[in-house]
């Protein structure tokens, strides 16, 4: 887009990355309503960093990966199937298959 690196870094606090499920309804067979999975990468001083460095999309994500709390979208949607809010062929649906 033709933005500097330090335009960018100035101006980010973070990014977001949602999906919605559809949520089992536990009196039926079947689903009612959605429930979100959600990860959020806030911009710490290793982001910073590779970013001002033009580190291309995939270190970014190798570094917010290892960055404390975070939780990819595939974490939070094994949180939601624990919970029994819904299921593994709902989140391979919207996520695609694990592997």
């Amino acid at each position: 887009m033709g933005l500097e690196p330090y335009r960018i870094t100035s101006a980010l606090y973070g990014v977001v990355a949602q999906r919605l499920f559809r949520k089992l309804d536990p009196d039926s067979a079947g689903y009612k309503g959605r429930v979100p999975a959600a990860e959020f990468v806030g911009m710490s001083g290793n982001l910073r960093r590779a970013i001002l460095d033009r580190a291309d999309a995939e270190q970014v994500q190798e570094i917010a990966a290892r960055e404390k709390g975070y939780a990819s979208l595939r974490t939070c949607a094994e949180s939601l199937i624990a919970q029994d809010l819904t299921n593994q062929a709902e989140v391979e649906r919207v996520l695609g298959m694990m592997g």
